[in-house]
């Protein structure tokens, strides 16, 4: 069975969308990973700092 024009142009349509909404996913993911690693790396430093405070008053 052969492919007519329309059948390719529909493919084409197809895998751009799919191209698109993996995009898409991919930079929500990437958003959600930076601001993982942002409140991690604030949560360390706020719990170091307040250490050192501690321990000088000590």
């Amino acid at each position: 069975m052969l492919a007519t024009k329309d059948d390719t142009a529909r493919r084409d349509i197809k895998i751009a969308d799919t191209k698109l909404d993996l995009i898409k996913w991919m930079f929500i993911f990437w958003i959600g990973q930076v601001a993982a690693t942002f409140g991690f790396i604030l949560l360390f430093l706020e719990n170091n700092f307040s250490i050192k405070i501690w321990m000088l008053a000590c």
